[in-house]
Protein backbone atom coordinates (compact mmCIF):
# COMPACT_ATOMS: atom_id res chain seq x y z
CA UNK A 1 0.00 0.00 0.00
CA UNK A 2 1.45 3.44 -0.89
CA UNK A 3 2.39 6.01 2.10
CA UNK A 4 -0.14 8.45 2.81
CA UNK A 5 2.57 10.96 2.69
CA UNK A 6 5.22 9.87 0.71
CA UNK A 7 8.60 11.79 1.32
CA UNK A 8 10.43 13.32 -1.53
CA UNK A 9 13.87 12.08 -2.72
CA UNK A 10 16.40 13.23 -0.61
CA UNK A 11 18.24 14.86 -3.32
CA UNK A 12 15.17 16.34 -4.46
CA UNK A 13 14.85 17.82 -0.99
CA UNK A 14 18.15 18.61 -0.62
CA UNK A 15 17.50 21.10 -3.96
CA UNK A 16 14.39 22.74 -3.02
CA UNK A 17 15.73 23.69 0.27
CA UNK A 18 18.91 24.93 -1.58
CA UNK A 19 16.45 27.54 -3.68
CA UNK A 20 14.70 28.48 -0.44
CA UNK A 21 18.31 29.40 1.24
CA UNK A 22 19.08 30.93 -1.64
CA UNK A 23 16.42 33.60 -2.17
CA UNK A 24 16.60 33.94 1.44
CA UNK A 25 20.12 35.32 1.59
CA UNK A 26 19.13 37.57 -1.66
CA UNK A 27 16.51 39.26 0.16
CA UNK A 28 19.04 38.81 3.12
CA UNK A 29 21.89 40.92 1.16
CA UNK A 30 19.08 43.46 -0.41
CA UNK A 31 18.64 44.44 2.92
CA UNK A 32 21.80 45.08 4.26
CA UNK A 33 22.93 46.93 0.80
CA UNK A 34 20.61 49.51 1.65
CA UNK A 35 22.99 50.24 4.73
CA UNK A 36 25.73 50.48 2.82
CA UNK A 37 26.08 54.32 2.29
CA UNK A 38 25.81 54.75 6.35
CA UNK A 39 28.36 52.04 6.99
CA UNK A 40 30.89 53.11 4.34
CA UNK A 41 30.80 56.98 5.34
CA UNK A 42 30.68 55.59 9.35
CA UNK A 43 34.78 54.05 7.90
CA UNK A 44 35.79 56.65 6.02
CA UNK A 45 38.22 58.91 7.10
CA UNK A 46 36.84 62.53 7.64
CA UNK A 47 38.15 64.60 4.52
CA UNK A 48 41.01 66.82 7.14
CA UNK A 49 41.99 63.22 7.70
CA UNK A 50 45.12 62.07 5.94
CA UNK A 51 46.85 58.23 7.04
CA UNK A 52 50.22 57.60 5.49
CA UNK A 53 52.01 54.67 5.24
CA UNK A 54 55.51 56.21 5.58
CA UNK A 55 58.02 53.30 5.87
CA UNK A 56 58.48 49.56 6.32
CA UNK A 57 60.69 48.26 8.68
CA UNK A 58 62.02 44.74 7.61
CA UNK A 59 64.74 42.29 9.34
CA UNK A 60 66.33 39.13 8.49
CA UNK A 61 68.73 37.22 10.47
CA UNK A 62 71.99 35.34 10.19
CA UNK A 63 72.75 31.69 11.83
CA UNK A 64 76.35 30.15 11.93
CA UNK A 65 74.68 28.53 8.76
CA UNK A 66 74.27 31.80 6.77
CA UNK A 67 77.00 33.83 7.65
CA UNK A 68 78.69 33.06 4.59
CA UNK A 69 76.09 34.42 2.46
CA UNK A 70 76.46 37.30 4.57
CA UNK A 71 79.49 37.99 3.73
CA UNK A 72 79.50 37.56 0.11
CA UNK A 73 76.49 39.70 -0.01
CA UNK A 74 78.75 42.45 1.39
CA UNK A 75 81.95 42.01 -0.48
CA UNK A 76 79.52 41.57 -3.83
CA UNK A 77 78.13 44.94 -2.95
CA UNK A 78 81.15 46.66 -2.56
CA UNK A 79 80.60 47.43 1.03
CA UNK A 80 84.38 46.14 2.16
CA UNK A 81 86.67 48.77 0.65
CA UNK A 82 87.25 50.88 4.35
CA UNK A 83 90.29 47.72 4.33
CA UNK A 84 91.80 48.38 7.65
CA UNK A 85 88.60 50.37 9.55
CA UNK A 86 86.08 48.53 11.03
CA UNK A 87 84.00 50.99 11.76
CA UNK A 88 82.78 51.52 8.67
CA UNK A 89 83.78 47.45 6.98
CA UNK A 90 81.04 45.25 8.00
CA UNK A 91 83.41 42.04 7.86
CA UNK A 92 86.07 43.95 9.80
CA UNK A 93 83.53 45.01 12.54
CA UNK A 94 81.85 41.33 12.54
CA UNK A 95 85.19 39.64 12.98
CA UNK A 96 85.94 42.23 15.37
CA UNK A 97 82.95 41.30 17.82
CA UNK A 98 83.86 37.59 16.60
CA UNK A 99 86.83 37.49 18.75
CA UNK A 100 86.00 40.03 21.50
CA UNK A 101 82.76 37.29 21.88
CA UNK A 102 80.72 40.83 22.07
CA UNK A 103 77.90 42.44 20.82
CA UNK A 104 77.16 45.90 19.24
CA UNK A 105 75.46 47.42 16.41
CA UNK A 106 76.84 49.29 13.49
CA UNK A 107 74.96 52.03 10.84
CA UNK A 108 75.19 50.90 7.20
CA UNK A 109 74.25 53.89 5.74
CA UNK A 110 71.65 55.24 3.23
CA UNK A 111 70.82 52.77 0.27
CA UNK A 112 69.65 54.52 -2.33
CA UNK A 113 68.53 53.01 -5.96
CA UNK A 114 70.53 55.37 -8.38
CA UNK A 115 73.27 57.65 -7.49
CA UNK A 116 72.48 60.64 -5.37
CA UNK A 117 73.87 63.65 -4.01
CA UNK A 118 70.89 63.97 -1.83
CA UNK A 119 72.48 62.63 1.53
CA UNK A 120 76.33 64.48 1.43
CA UNK A 121 78.62 63.85 4.16
CA UNK A 122 76.47 60.07 5.11
CA UNK A 123 77.86 56.94 4.19
CA UNK A 124 75.28 55.91 1.01
CA UNK A 125 75.63 52.68 -0.95
CA UNK A 126 73.87 52.69 -4.76
CA UNK A 127 71.35 49.48 -4.24
CA UNK A 128 68.54 47.98 -6.39
CA UNK A 129 65.15 49.27 -4.32
CA UNK A 130 61.53 47.81 -4.43
CA UNK A 131 59.23 49.89 -6.39
CA UNK A 132 58.26 53.13 -5.17
CA UNK A 133 61.15 53.18 -2.31
CA UNK A 134 63.18 56.84 -2.56
CA UNK A 135 65.55 55.25 -0.59
CA UNK A 136 66.32 53.14 2.91
CA UNK A 137 68.02 53.13 5.61
CA UNK A 138 70.46 49.40 7.06
CA UNK A 139 71.96 48.71 10.29
CA UNK A 140 73.73 45.67 11.03
CA UNK A 141 73.02 44.13 14.85
CA UNK A 142 75.05 41.33 16.14
CA UNK A 143 73.04 39.58 19.09
CA UNK A 144 75.55 37.23 19.79
CA UNK A 145 79.00 36.43 18.33
CA UNK A 146 77.31 33.52 16.29
CA UNK A 147 73.85 35.37 15.02
CA UNK A 148 73.40 38.58 13.65
CA UNK A 149 70.68 40.99 11.95
CA UNK A 150 69.95 43.35 9.44
CA UNK A 151 67.63 45.88 9.76
CA UNK A 152 66.24 48.16 6.75
CA UNK A 153 63.57 51.06 6.94
CA UNK A 154 62.37 51.47 3.51
CA UNK A 155 60.97 54.77 2.92
CA UNK A 156 58.11 55.54 0.53
CA UNK A 157 57.89 57.35 -2.45
CA UNK A 158 55.51 60.41 -1.32
CA UNK A 159 54.66 62.01 -5.04
CA UNK A 160 53.15 58.45 -6.82
CA UNK A 161 49.37 58.12 -6.38
CA UNK A 162 50.42 53.97 -6.55
CA UNK A 163 53.02 54.72 -3.79
CA UNK A 164 52.24 52.28 -0.59
CA UNK A 165 52.37 55.23 1.45
CA UNK A 166 48.97 56.26 0.12
CA UNK A 167 47.56 52.90 -0.33
CA UNK A 168 45.67 52.64 3.18
CA UNK A 169 43.84 56.45 2.86
CA UNK A 170 42.63 55.54 -0.35
CA UNK A 171 41.34 51.47 0.63
CA UNK A 172 39.28 53.97 3.10
CA UNK A 173 37.48 56.18 1.16
CA UNK A 174 36.88 53.49 -1.13
CA UNK A 175 33.22 52.79 -1.43
CA UNK A 176 32.32 49.46 -1.19
CA UNK A 177 29.38 47.11 -1.45
CA UNK A 178 27.79 44.77 0.78
CA UNK A 179 29.19 41.08 -0.27
CA UNK A 180 29.13 37.68 0.67
CA UNK A 181 31.21 34.48 0.38
CA UNK A 182 29.84 30.78 0.55
CA UNK A 183 31.26 29.05 3.42
CA UNK A 184 30.73 25.34 4.00
CA UNK A 185 26.86 26.01 5.32
CA UNK A 186 25.91 28.77 3.33
CA UNK A 187 27.19 32.88 3.13
CA UNK A 188 29.24 35.04 4.95
CA UNK A 189 28.66 38.62 5.17
CA UNK A 190 31.40 40.74 4.05
CA UNK A 191 30.84 44.44 5.02
CA UNK A 192 32.04 47.37 3.48
CA UNK A 193 34.34 47.21 6.89
CA UNK A 194 35.52 43.55 5.86
CA UNK A 195 36.27 44.83 2.55
CA UNK A 196 38.35 47.73 3.50
CA UNK A 197 40.53 45.63 6.05
CA UNK A 198 40.40 42.34 3.45
CA UNK A 199 42.14 45.40 0.78
CA UNK A 200 44.17 46.85 3.67
CA UNK A 201 45.87 43.59 4.26
CA UNK A 202 46.39 42.42 1.00
CA UNK A 203 49.08 45.39 1.22
CA UNK A 204 50.22 44.46 4.01
CA UNK A 205 50.86 40.66 2.31
CA UNK A 206 52.41 42.46 -0.52
CA UNK A 207 54.95 44.45 1.16
CA UNK A 208 55.96 41.69 3.07
CA UNK A 209 56.40 39.59 -0.24
CA UNK A 210 58.36 42.45 -1.69
CA UNK A 211 60.84 42.75 1.74
CA UNK A 212 61.42 38.93 1.12
CA UNK A 213 61.94 39.56 -2.42
CA UNK A 214 64.27 42.09 -1.40
CA UNK A 215 66.64 40.36 1.05
CA UNK A 216 66.40 36.97 -1.14
CA UNK A 217 68.23 38.87 -4.24
CA UNK A 218 70.53 41.14 -1.50
CA UNK A 219 71.11 39.45 1.76
CA UNK A 220 69.67 36.11 2.02
CA UNK A 221 69.48 34.88 5.46
CA UNK A 222 66.95 32.32 7.65
CA UNK A 223 63.87 34.01 6.67
CA UNK A 224 64.63 35.00 3.06
CA UNK A 225 65.31 30.92 2.79
CA UNK A 226 61.25 30.00 3.09
CA UNK A 227 61.66 28.78 6.82
CA UNK A 228 58.86 31.24 7.34
CA UNK A 229 57.19 30.13 3.95
CA UNK A 230 55.70 33.28 2.18
CA UNK A 231 56.32 35.43 5.25
CA UNK A 232 58.17 38.20 6.53
CA UNK A 233 59.02 40.16 9.57
CA UNK A 234 58.07 43.78 9.39
CA UNK A 235 56.79 47.07 10.72
CA UNK A 236 54.96 49.62 9.33
CA UNK A 237 54.90 53.25 10.01
CA UNK A 238 51.71 54.90 9.97
CA UNK A 239 51.29 58.84 10.78
CA UNK A 240 47.84 60.27 10.55
CA UNK A 241 47.01 63.85 10.57
CA UNK A 242 44.02 63.80 12.87
CA UNK A 243 43.45 60.85 14.46
CA UNK A 244 44.95 59.68 17.71
CA UNK A 245 46.04 56.43 17.15
CA UNK A 246 45.39 54.02 19.91
CA UNK A 247 43.11 55.99 21.49
CA UNK A 248 40.17 53.85 21.43
CA UNK A 249 39.61 51.06 23.28
CA UNK A 250 39.12 47.42 21.08
CA UNK A 251 35.38 46.27 21.54
CA UNK A 252 33.70 49.50 21.85
CA UNK A 253 30.76 49.76 20.19
CA UNK A 254 30.66 53.43 18.75
CA UNK A 255 34.54 52.40 17.49
CA UNK A 256 34.08 48.94 16.00
CA UNK A 257 33.08 50.66 12.58
CA UNK A 258 35.83 53.46 12.67
CA UNK A 259 38.69 53.42 10.24
CA UNK A 260 41.42 53.40 12.99
CA UNK A 261 40.08 50.51 14.12
CA UNK A 262 39.72 48.93 10.64
CA UNK A 263 43.70 49.80 10.92
CA UNK A 264 44.14 47.96 13.69
CA UNK A 265 45.17 51.11 15.58
CA UNK A 266 43.34 50.27 18.94
CA UNK A 267 44.30 50.81 22.20
CA UNK A 268 44.78 46.65 22.98
CA UNK A 269 48.37 44.83 22.60
CA UNK A 270 49.85 48.51 22.54
CA UNK A 271 53.19 49.44 23.88
CA UNK A 272 53.30 53.20 24.46
CA UNK A 273 56.25 55.45 25.23
CA UNK A 274 56.15 57.65 28.34
CA UNK A 275 57.17 60.56 26.03
CA UNK A 276 57.72 60.17 22.59
CA UNK A 277 53.51 60.48 21.27
CA UNK A 278 53.62 57.14 18.90
CA UNK A 279 52.98 53.44 20.02
CA UNK A 280 53.75 50.46 18.73
CA UNK A 281 50.79 47.31 17.99
CA UNK A 282 51.39 43.45 18.76
CA UNK A 283 49.43 40.91 16.63
CA UNK A 284 46.33 39.49 18.47
CA UNK A 285 43.01 38.89 17.34
CA UNK A 286 41.05 39.87 13.76
CA UNK A 287 44.50 41.80 13.06
CA UNK A 288 46.46 39.08 13.81
CA UNK A 289 49.31 39.36 10.87
CA UNK A 290 51.64 37.00 12.93
CA UNK A 291 55.04 38.85 11.72
CA UNK A 292 53.65 42.40 11.38
CA UNK A 293 53.99 45.04 13.94
CA UNK A 294 52.45 48.54 13.81
CA UNK A 295 54.16 52.20 14.72
CA UNK A 296 52.02 55.21 14.84
CA UNK A 297 51.51 58.51 15.64
CA UNK A 298 49.69 61.40 15.24
CA UNK A 299 51.78 63.92 12.47
CA UNK A 300 51.15 67.34 14.59
CA UNK A 301 52.26 65.46 17.87
CA UNK A 302 55.59 64.27 16.34
CA UNK A 303 56.34 66.89 14.69
CA UNK A 304 55.82 69.20 18.48
CA UNK A 305 58.13 66.22 19.97
CA UNK A 306 60.68 67.09 17.24
CA UNK A 307 60.80 70.70 17.85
Amino acid sequence: MPHKNPRLPSTVRHFVSRIGMVRHHKRNLDALRRLDPERNQASTPPEDEEVRLVALWAVEFYSPAHTDNLYRSFRRLGWTKYKEDARHDPLLWLEDLRVKQGGGWMNLGILTPTDSSSFIGMTRHTVPLPDHVVYAMASIHAMTPSLNCIAVCFVFDDESDHSPIKSYDQALRSYYQTDSVPTEHGWRILHPKDQKARRIQAVRTRLSESALRWFKETFPGIFSSGVLVDNFPTCELIVTKKAEPFANQFGALESWNQYTSILGLVNYNVWKHNTIPMGIRFPFGAFRSEYNLIVAGKEASLIEQLN
